[in-house]
């Protein structure tokens, strides 16, 4: 931290608003050294030059691509040529990082292929068994309709066999006085 200071302590010095060196930050990123720790913005002692040229233009009322033009001219603030190179060229512990991602992500792939399958083999031994159900359940209901019907098919008959029963009886009874 001995080269970065503070935003809020750089605005302090430059005596500029915080917020609008924030809006600075963004714009201008790309000619400024600054880093991000947690939610501290940091910037580095050589950019401090720049932000102090992108103050005067303001005050001179340049445009936004003028003051790009300045910055972009300028021989002050070069950008942090060591973290521009570590942006460009990965090391061997990134490509190995990367290898053991890969692997790890094709691992997982296989695995989500394996489950879709076994969710697959569920879902066709769940609808195989509630179609085994119904049949079942629609059979059991066929067989009780169908005992419903013989019951009242017989409870008919034994109401007839009375009726003729009764019948019979009176016409005896008339025959003979009984």
């Amino acid at each position: 931290m001995d080269k970065y200071k503070r935003a809020s302590e750089v605005a302090e010095q430059l005596i500029i608003n915080r917020n609008t060196l924030r809006r600075w930050l963004l714009q201008y990123e790309d000619y400024l050294n600054t880093k991000l720790e947690g939610n501290t913005k940091f910037i580095h002692e050589s950019s401090i030059p720049a932000i102090q040229l992108i103050k005067d233009c303001y005050a001179k009322q340049l445009q936004e691509h003028e003051i790009k033009d300045k910055l972009a001219k300028s021989h002050e603030i070069p950008k942090n040529a060591e973290a521009e190179e570590e942006e460009k060229t990965p090391g061997p512990q990134y490509e190995q990082e990367l290898n053991e991602i890969k692997s790890l992500l094709q691992q997982q792939q296989e695995f989500n292929k394996q489950l879709v399958e076994r969710l697959n083999e569920q879902q066709k031994y769940i609808e195989s068994r509630m179609d085994a159900r119904d049949k079942n359940l629609m059979s059991m209901i066929r067989e009780v309709q169908e005992t419903k019907q013989q019951l009242l098919e017989t409870a008919a008959a034994k109401e007839e066999v009375k009726e003729e029963e009764k019948e019979q009886k009176t016409w005896w009874s008339k025959l003979f006085g009984n």
